[in-house]
Order: C-alpha cells, then sequence, then structure tokens
C-alpha cells in the first residue's frame, strides 16, 4: 500500500487525498513539492522561517529561458495553445477585420456616413469580442503552463491539463477583476486628459496604472491556480509576497521581455516591411487626402498582413515564448513560497 510523507511534519497519509487534506489543514498549503512518496531523509521542524524572501533575478530568468526547452512536455503545451491560437487569429481574425476595413472605406466614400456607423461599431464589437475569446483560450493554456513549470516532472501532461480546468473559473474571475481594474485605471487617465491636467499628475497615473500595479498583482494568478485561493484573497496575497520584491520581479520580467522581443522583432522585420509597403500603395492609389481614405488605407496595409503567411509564424512564435512569463511566476512563487521563505505563520499558532 502506497504511503505519502509530509515534508514539513512527521505525518504520513494512506492516500493523496489524505496527505493533500493534511497539508492544507494543518499546514494551510498544497502543492506536490509538500509531500514525497519515500520516506525524507531528514523531517523538517514545523518552524516556517524567518519571513525574508529572496531570488536572484539571473538565474529566475535563465532558469526559464532554459526550463522551456528543456521540458518537451511543457514545450508541448505551449507550442499546442500557440497553434490554436494562431490559427484563430489567421482563420477568424482576419475575417472580422476585413468587414471593419469595408465599413470604413464604405463611410469614407458615402455622402451620407451615419447610415452605416451601424455596420462599423457592430464589425468592432465583433473584433473586441473575439479577442477577448483569444485571450480566453489561452488562459487555459497559461494555467497548464503554470502547473506544468511549478511541479516540474512530477506532472505530465494531462495532470496538468486536469489541473487547470479545475482552477480555470477563479483564475478567469480574476482576470476580469485585473481587466476591470485597468478599465477604471484608463478612464482616470482620460479624465485627467479631459480636464487638462498637468502633464506630470498624467505621466504618474499612467505609470501607476501601467507599470507599478500589475507588478504588484503579478503574483495573484500562480495564487489562484497553485495555491487554490479566491481571486479577491490572492490579489490581496499577490500585494503582501510583492511588497519588498518589487524590484526583484519588475527586472525579471524586464529581462525576459528584452530577450522576448528581440526575438519576435527578427520574426516580425519582414511583415512590418510588408504592412508598410501595402499601406503606401494603398494610400497612392486613393489619391485622397481625406482622413477616412487615410485611415482606410492604413487598414487595408494591417489586413494583408493578417493574411500572410508571415502573421502565422510570427503569432506561433510570439505565443510559445509566451510561456517565459509564465515559467517566471512559476519560479518566483515557488521561490516566495518556499518553507525557508514562509512567514512563521505554525509558530503563532504553537505559542
Amino acid at each position: 500500500m502506497a504511503k505519502y510523507w509530509c515534508n514539513r511534519c512527521n505525518y504520513v497519509g494512506s492516500s493523496e487525498s489524505d496527505i493533500e487534506g493534511h497539508i492544507m489543514k494543518v499546514h494551510g498549503g498544497s502543492g506536490m513539492e509538500m509531500y514525497s512518496t519515500s520516506r525524507p531523509k531528514a523531517i523538517p521542524s514545523s518552524s516556517t522561517g524567518s519571513g525574508t524572501s529572496t531570488f536572484n533575478i539571473g538565474d529566475t530568468v535563465s532558469t526559464s529561458i532554459r526550463t522551456l526547452w528543456d521540458d518537451k512536455q511543457l514545450l508541448l503545451i505551449s507550442f499546442i495553445g500557440a497553434v490554436i491560437v494562431a490559427l484563430l487569429l489567421y482563420f477568424v481574425f482576419a475575417g472580422i477585420f476585413e468587414n471593419l476595413v469595408s465599413s470604413i472605406n464604405t463611410m469614407a466614400s458615402s455622402p451620407n456616413p451615419s447610415l452605416y456607423k451601424a455596420g462599423f461599431y457592430w464589425s468592432l464589437i465583433l473584433l473586441l469580442g473575439f479577442e477577448g475569446t483569444v485571450l480566453l483560450i489561452y488562459l487555459f493554456f497559461a494555467t497548464a503552463i503554470l502547473n506544468k513549470a511549478y511541479y516540474g516532472a512530477k506532472m505530465d501532461i494531462s495532470r496538468a491539463f486536469s489541473a487547470a480546468a479545475s482552477r480555470y473559473i477563479p483564475a478567469l474571475f480574476l482576470f476580469i477583476l485585473i481587466g476591470l481594474s485597468y478599465v477604471v485605471s484608463y478612464l482616470i487617465i482620460i479624465f485627467l486628459l479631459r480636464v487638462s491636467l498637468i502633464f506630470l499628475l498624467l505621466l504618474l497615473v499612467y505609470i501607476i496604472a501601467a507599470i507599478y500595479l500589475p507588478i504588484m498583482i503579478s503574483m495573484a494568478f500562480p495564487f489562484v491556480v497553485l495555491g487554490k485561493k479566491g481571486a479577491i484573497d490572492s490579489l490581496q496575497m499577490s500585494w503582501s509576497a510583492v511588497t519588498g520584491n518589487w524590484w526583484r520581479i519588475f527586472l525579471t520580467f524586464l529581462a525576459i521581455g528584452i530577450v522576448y522581443y528581440i526575438i519576435i522583432l527578427i520574426f516580425e522585420m519582414p511583415l512590418y516591411a510588408q504592412v508598410f509597403a501595402s499601406s503606401f500603395a494603398a494610400m497612392n492609389a486613393t489619391n485622397s487626402s481625406a482622413a477616412g481614405s487615410q485611415l482606410s488605407s492604413m487598414l487595408q496595409g494591417e489586413f494583408t498582413s493578417f493574411t500572410s503567411p508571415l502573421f502565422l509564424v510570427v503569432s506561433l512564435v510570439s505565443f510559445t515564448l509566451n510561456a517565459w512569463y509564465v515559467i517566471a511566476l512559476a519560479l518566483i512563487y515557488k521561490s516566495l513560497s518556499s518553507p525557508k521563505n514562509a512567514a512563521p505563520a505554525s509558530k503563532k499558532k504553537q505559542s
């Protein structure tokens, strides 16, 4: 009969559900790294450490990049998600975008453009709705990537997808809350623009909305998926965990972003050249300086890019490499939530 040893105390469980229930009830956590299927060489004391959390930026960045290539199952999960999203963008998004361009062309050439506004707004709504749907699909794969990156060899592809399915709704609710917070932030920026407040105040609000807050709540996703917390609790726990580590996490994502965009730029340069050439040709063909015609020409160039095989390649590479950010989240979460870095809550319970 299989036995399961708790890595934090001397408890031995008779099944996975038994040991996971013990860990959740006694230690207030969860995760396969908190128990073993063989007796540990040394059972640690119930003390959970000093509460000081550190992680090395360089190691986190290099490990995130290397892990995607070393773990073939993780790479496969990321690639499957990238293929699905890229094909949706290539075959569906281009058609919706073409309707939007057609509506703008009709409005620009019509003596009464207001008659065609309904078609324009409908195409715009469809475009935004489709982009939202793509993000929802990729969220599922990001959840699977996070689980696989965190548990490593202990979790295969099927268990990663199963774990992703079980935490998808809480993760979705979390991202809806985050999306609403971004909407409120940008509404504040628009309001400041309308009342013509000073530039420095506007810049400060933008920095808070676009840079500071995303880092502060970046760990909410792992807390929801790996820590099995609720959306509200995960935001609070992320704020607490990131406090004191903001610059480390920011520089980690900045370094990954630099490597990511250098690679993407290499693939995108031929696509950009195609877009500019198509837009320039369309503008010359219209021979019109009207704003509507110029906008239509620019959008026509964009549409050409969406129907190009280069766009499919760029999308595949982009969404595959997005896994770097998710892997980094798993590594940072593991560092911040490890026993040596955890807050000494158990000491309070014992005293």
